[in-house]
């Protein structure tokens, strides 16, 4: 494994041409340390999906459930004027 992460490595400081791009899993973020005093810590998928699950549902039947795949898609459809407009 070593020399797959030495080329990652030496291909992220080469200067010219062909270089790297690193792409790091849902994880990451929870080790971060935050950048300033009183920094929230980010929500995991679980969390964030729980947020926006309660903000289009504030009463939820006993029967509905956040989805992880289908929740951000709902409100992104629900609340895409409210969020994405220009000025």
């Amino acid at each position: 494994d070593q020399s797959h992460i030495n080329r990652v490595r030496d291909a992220l400081w080469r200067r010219s041409g062909t270089g790297a791009s690193v792409m790091i899993g849902s994880g990451f973020s929870k080790n971060a340390v935050p950048n300033r005093p009183g920094a929230r810590e980010l929500p995991n998928w679980d969390e964030l999906t729980a947020h926006l699950f309660a903000e289009l549902y504030p009463q939820p039947s006993e029967y509905d459930k956040p989805h992880p795949l289908r929740t951000p898609l709902e409100y992104d459809a629900a609340f895409a004027d409210l969020h994405w407009r220009t000025p």
